[in-house]
């Protein structure tokens, strides 16, 4: 079969799925993210101490190539990092990983065929969310917890 007839063919299988995994894998087959994206999206997925059904996946924002109302892989990937980063047993690491998954996520949302100038304003936010309120929240909670 000629490279873009399989990629009309899962492209519209894509868009037929109606199981969230499974329209994860057709998405990771249809636009070959770069491998540690797609590491990261098999993780949150995968994750047996994290439920990826939790993860609203971004479905306030959906505008990228993910129907209203289903999740957007890069976005259920960024909320396994941002839990992973909640585990962290300190401080340092906690942010090393929260970055990290800032990073992937701009990485994932280009990988998933959003514009580069989209995917840097979506960083900026989350990075912004990140200094103006969750870095806080987080520091504020480790503290309560004496895991500072």
């Amino acid at each position: 079969m000629p490279p873009e007839l399989h990629r009309e063919s899962l492209a519209k299988s894509l868009d037929e799925a109606d199981d969230e995994y499974q329209r994860m894998l057709l998405a990771l087959l249809l636009y070959r993210p770069r491998r540690d994206v797609v590491e990261a999206v098999r993780a949150a997925y995968n994750d047996p101490s994290w439920s990826w059904t939790e993860s609203d996946g971004c479905t306030a924002v959906s505008e990228a190539h993910s129907p209203k109302g289903k999740k957007f892989w890069p976005c259920v990937m960024h909320d396994h990092q941002c839990e992973l980063a909640r585990r962290a047993p300190n401080w340092k690491e906690h942010c090393r990983i929260r970055l990290g998954g800032d990073n992937l996520f701009y990485k994932a949302n280009v990988d998933f065929g959003m514009s580069r100038a989209r995917a840097y304003i979506r960083y900026v936010w989350v990075r912004r969310a990140w200094y103006l309120y969750y870095r806080w929240k987080e520091k504020a909670e480790r503290k309560r917890q004496g895991r500072m």
